[in-house]
């Protein structure tokens, strides 16, 4: 079956960047799925009109909320089916435990406590949408796993920028948008990060180093060799020249901030 006339459509949803020929037949295509972001999404009760927030969903409210996820599963994936077929969809979830959390226990301690109810809907997406828990690690560290099993030939679905890289083709959810990381991008990505750190999950390992420190050191046509030693520059910025923390933040960073298989 062929996509005839989805070229026409005014909306650009960037397929054009990973399909070539719209009116070819649909490639099969594995499906891989960053699903926390989603449980979470579903449980933000958003503001009123003069930006006050909602009150939070309360328990009498969860068969709303389940409705909530399955309706953007559905929509999200019928996304998809507008350009591929399916031939499996991975859909992954915080799991019991994460190694980066024993490994340093302020990862993510800056973010407020979650609704209790996000429990349920945990549960929810496993019994209705196959949610495979990823234990030990996190959901990405699995749609890394699992996309590196597959030579990085699916689709993600994402919002998370962690997931950026990976060399792959990609969907972000939340807008329809269709995308594609190279293997430069997915490096320079991944270096960006490690660079800057990731204050938002409470992770500081290079404090003052900033988005024009990284644009002036750093370009997408770097070697490893080459990332490695302005990293390492970066750090002992940071750490004012003092070799042995420059080195333990460095070594913590990759640990915290890097996907694992």
């Amino acid at each position: 079956m062929s996509r005839l006339n989805i070229e026409d459509d005014v909306y650009n949803d960037g397929i054009s960047e990973i399909i070539s020929n719209l009116n070819a037949p649909r490639e099969k295509i594995v499906v891989l799925w960053d699903f926390d972001s989603v449980v979470h999404l579903v449980l933000y009760s958003g503001k009123d009109e003069f930006g006050n927030r909602n009150p939070e969903y309360m328990e009498n409210d969860l068969e709303l909320l389940k409705g909530k996820l399955t309706e953007m599963t559905l929509k999200t994936l019928n996304t998809v089916e507008k350009y591929f077929d399916i031939v499996s969809c991975y859909i992954f979830i915080k799991g019991n435990s994460n190694f980066r959390k024993e490994l340093y226990p302020e990862y993510k301690a800056n973010r407020p406590s979650t609704n209790p109810l996000i429990k349920e809907l945990y549960k929810y997406a496993i019994e209705m949408h196959q949610a495979i828990p990823a234990d030990n690690c996190e959901a990405e560290d699995m749609v890394y796993r699992v996309s590196k099993e597959i030579n990085h030939e699916g689709l993600i679905l994402f919002v998370d920028h962690d997931l950026l890289e990976i060399p792959s083709r990609f969907m972000n959810y939340k807008t329809g948008i269709f995308s594609k990381v190279s293997e430069k991008e997915a490096t320079y990505n991944l270096y960006k990060k490690l660079c800057l750190s990731e204050p938002g999950d409470n992770v500081k390992t290079s404090p003052g180093i900033g988005e024009k420190y990284f644009q002036k050191n750093f370009h997408i046509d770097m070697t490893i060799e080459e990332y490695e030693e302005a990293l390492f520059k970066a750090y002992l910025k940071a750490w004012k020249n003092d070799v042995e923390k420059a080195t333990e933040q460095l070594t913590l960073a990759k640990k915290l901030l890097m996907l694992r298989d």
